[in-house]
């Protein structure tokens, strides 16, 4: 919640967060985009093995610490990616937000498995960190101002277009006098 406020997203309204009494199976964030569309964000914390990795003093220890830190990233993304978003919250969803809170969690995994990302967006999931996150949110924030431009724009024709009208029939009535 704090990334998205810091974004400029206000709660209720272009997000909700998952309750208490919520099961484990909804994500724990829901970004709103403009159109129905919706971005469910489930933030993921694999950090046992990361942590016996960075405490590690053994490189051939290290390194096969490491290797099972992508592992069990990656594996947390499979169980993500089989959660059905869509049918689960509806409304329309490209992908949904893996959030690793922490950086060198994230640069860890990808360092292990260089094709996780790649993995992860063909089966419609985004790993992200809280920079990324940040950039994705504010990145929505222009989508809902173009929408509200949009929609200004829309009203602001219609009014011109009343307005013409009835300067036409001004123009009419004044002829006539």
């Amino acid at each position: 919640r704090n990334i998205c406020e810091a974004a400029g997203m206000t709660e209720h309204c272009d997000f909700v967060e998952q309750s208490a009494e919520d099961s484990g199976k909804r994500p724990d964030l829901i970004v709103r985009l403009p159109g129905e569309g919706l971005i469910p964000i489930d933030a993921k914390v694999p950090y046992a093995e990361y942590e016996r990795m960075v405490a590690e003093t053994d490189p051939v220890e290290r390194k096969a610490l490491l290797k099972n830190h992508g592992e069990v990233v990656r594996t947390t993304m499979l169980n993500l990616a089989k959660r059905d978003d869509p049918s689960l919250l509806g409304g329309h969803i490209d992908f949904t937000v893996m959030f690793i809170p922490i950086e060198s969690v994230a640069a860890a995994a990808f360092e292990a498995r260089p094709d996780l990302q790649q993995e992860a967006i063909d089966r419609s999931i985004l790993i992200v960190t809280p920079v990324t996150l940040i950039a994705l949110l504010r990145t929505v924030g222009l989508y809902w101002r173009q929408e509200k431009l949009a929609k200004n724009a829309q009203e602001i024709w219609e009014a011109a277009r009343v307005l013409h009208e009835r300067i036409q029939k001004f123009q009419v009535h004044l002829g006539k006098v």
